[in-house]
């Protein structure tokens, strides 16, 4: 019974490689390609979010229905986004339709 080599990723880069590949490639060194675990991945991420500036709900929401501020002119009132506004005025319009609609009178029998 033959012995198995253990499958890691110097074994397929060793062993498995494609017919179109030079015969003529030069070998890869015995480095060791690390991968991250999960507990690795949360760190990380703890850390880089522990980073950034604690902007809060309310200024999210408003970077994305107002334009960004002037800035030459910092007193200046902000105003709504374009999309914002054809999106409010579409919704207004079908409930405003829905209503009249659906709370009209009909005289007609």
């Amino acid at each position: 019974m033959a012995v198995e080599e253990e499958i890691t990723t110097s074994y397929i880069l060793n062993h498995r490689r494609s017919r179109c590949w030079a015969s003529g490639l030069e070998e890869h060194g015995t480095e060791a390609i690390t991968v991250a675990g999960p507990k690795d991945i949360k760190k990380a991420a703890r850390s880089r979010f522990g980073k950034a500036c604690d902007s809060g709900v309310w200024k999210r929401l408003t970077s994305v229905v107002l334009e960004p501020a002037n800035p030459f002119d910092p007193t200046a009132p902000l105003r709504f986004r374009r999309e914002v506004v054809v999106v409010g005025s579409m919704v207004l319009s079908f409930l405003v339709l829905a209503l009249y609609f659906n709370f009209a009178t009909t005289t007609t029998r």
